[in-house]
């Protein structure tokens, strides 16, 4: 969170100029400022920010290799409560934005295309070589159930969220509900 009130303008430019008002965002924070700050920045994204935030201590305070999964799972948490709460169904064609919160977008994206190249392929994952930390480009399903249900059952070694570069940061759904 440290960084995303410096890039959350460029976040929604990037949003409403790719999908106008057809997304929500998720927002998992830890060690924040508090909730009052999460509570404007829902209302800077006309209240399609869904945001929690979470202190740290001990081991997950101490050790990144803990912690870092914890925000991938959170932010999925949170996209579930805001799809059943709004009774939003989501498929292969749903497309997920993940990325830090310290992303400044330049660019908007066709995510009709993005939507019909996911429904195509249940399990794909476009992201960066290695750690997909900075951005990943993927679907609701492959989302659930390929990096937030393997976290939730602890189906992971230590560096598992390390690895992929799951840390912290937001995400983006986008999806045929709006419509």
């Amino acid at each position: 969170y440290r960084t995303f009130d410096w890039v959350k303008e460029s976040t929604l430019a990037m949003l409403e100029a790719s999908v106008a008002e057809c997304f929500f965002v998720t927002l998992f924070a830890t060690d924040t400022p508090g909730n009052a700050a999460l509570d404007e920045d829902a209302l800077y994204f006309h209240g399609r920010l869904a945001h929690t935030s979470v202190t740290r201590f001990g081991e997950a305070r101490r050790n990144k290799w803990y912690n870092y999964p914890i925000h991938w799972c959170g932010g999925w948490f949170l996209a579930e409560i805001v799809q059943t709460l709004n009774n939003i169904t989501v498929d292969a064609s749903t497309v997920v934005i993940r990325s830090r919160p310290d992303i400044c977008w330049s660019d908007c994206f066709d995510f009709s295309n993005a939507a019909r190249v996911f429904s195509l392929h249940q399990y794909l994952i476009i992201g960066q070589t290695i750690s997909s930390d900075n951005n990943l480009f993927t679907n609701a399903v492959t989302y659930r159930d390929k990096i937030a249900a393997l976290i939730y059952k602890n189906e992971t070694s230590g560096g598992y969220g390390m690895a992929n570069g799951w840390a912290q940061g937001s995400h983006a759904v986008w999806g045929d509900y709006c419509e």
